[in-house]
C-alpha cells in the first residue's frame, strides 16, 4: 500500500535512455526542462520532442497502474464487504448461542408450572403457551443452524476473496519493480 502513496507524488519513468517525471494527473515533463518546455510538455503525455513509442509506453505504463490500483481498490471492498457480513453472521450466532440456557431453563418453568395448574382451563393455556415457545425455540434453532452454514460459506469466500487482494498485490509490486528497474536503467 506504500505503492499507493507514492502515485500522489512525483515519479520518474524513463524512455530511450530520458528520464521523465510525472505526478498523480499522470502529465510527464522531461526533467531538466526550462520552465516553458516543461509547461509545453505537461500538457501532452511526455516530451514533445519524444518518439511516439516513448510516449505510448509512458501512457501504457500509466494505464496499467490506474487498472491495477482500481482493481485492487474495488477488490479491497470486496473483503470489506464480506469480512462485515461475516462479522454481522457471528455477531448473531453469538447471541443466539448466549440465550440457549435461558430459553432451557424458561421451558423447564413453564413445564413445571403446568404441571401445578389448578384448573383445566389454565392448564390448556398454559400448554398452549409451552406450544408456542417451543416452536420459538425450533424456529431459533433453526435460524441458528442457518447461521452456522452462512458463517462457512463467508468464511470460504472471504479466503477466496483476500487470497486474490494478495495476488493483485502482488501484482502492483511487480509493476512497481518493472517501473523501478526502468528508472534504474537510466541511472
Amino acid at each position: 500500500m506504500d505503492f499507493l502513496k507514492s502515485l500522489f507524488t512525483p515519479s520518474i519513468i524513463t524512455c530511450n535512455n530520458q528520464l521523465y517525471v510525472g505526478s498523480n494527473n499522470h502529465r510527464m515533463s522531461r526533467s531538466g526542462a526550462s520552465g516553458r518546455e516543461a509547461s509545453a510538455s505537461n500538457n501532452s503525455y511526455g516530451d514533445p520532442t519524444a518518439s511516439p513509442g516513448c510516449r505510448r509506453e509512458v501512457q501504457a505504463n500509466t494505464s496499467r497502474l490506474q487498472i491495477a490500483i482500481e482493481r485492487l481498490r474495488r477488490q479491497q471492498e470486496q473483503v470489506d464487504r464480506l469480512a462485515a457480513q461475516l462479522q454481522q453472521t457471528q455477531n448473531e450466532t453469538q447471541m443466539l448461542k448466549s440465550s440457549q440456557p435461558q430459553m432451557e431453563e424458561q421451558t423447564k418453568q413453564m413445564e413445571n408450572q403446568i404441571g401445578q395448574a389448578q384448573t383445566e382451563e389454565h392448564r390448556s393455556m398454559m400448554q398452549a403457551q409451552f406450544k408456542e415457545f417451543k416452536n420459538n425455540l425450533a424456529q431459533q434453532v433453526q435460524r441458528e443452524t442457518q447461521l452456522e452454514d452462512l458463517q462457512t460459506k463467508l468464511m470460504a469466500q472471504l479466503q477466496a476473496e483476500r487470497s486474490k487482494l494478495v495476488e493483485l498485490n502482488n501484482q502492483l509490486d511487480s509493476l512497481q519493480r518493472e517501473m523501478e528497474s526502468q528508472q534504474l536503467a537510466v541511472n
